[in-house]
């Protein structure tokens, strides 16, 4: 379900404090209406994303536990994109 969320009334203080996703199921926006610029998304268990040169990512199986190195993360970050372009 993608709608438009409207932005939250001044004159409604208590909307304001309630939480983020219950406030959007009933059709408000966050209160300053803006969308987070990225998402992050995590690994499956036992994988690990890893860096790739000029950007993007590759998942990795590891063995174990996770062990940090240089390009490795469990959680890959992405920009958010708010329409196709024509």
């Amino acid at each position: 379900m993608n709608k438009k969320l409207r932005e939250v009334p001044d004159s409604n203080s208590g909307l304001k404090k309630l939480p983020s996703d219950v406030r959007n199921k009933m059709g408000f926006m966050k209160a300053g209406g803006k969308t987070p610029s990225q998402k992050g998304v995590k690994a499956p268990e036992g994988f690990h994303f890893m860096k790739q040169e000029g950007g993007g990512y590759k998942l990795m199986k590891h063995e174990g536990k996770f062990k940090s190195h240089k390009g490795a993360t469990l959680v890959a970050k992405f920009d958010i994109q708010e329409k196709h372009k024509a």
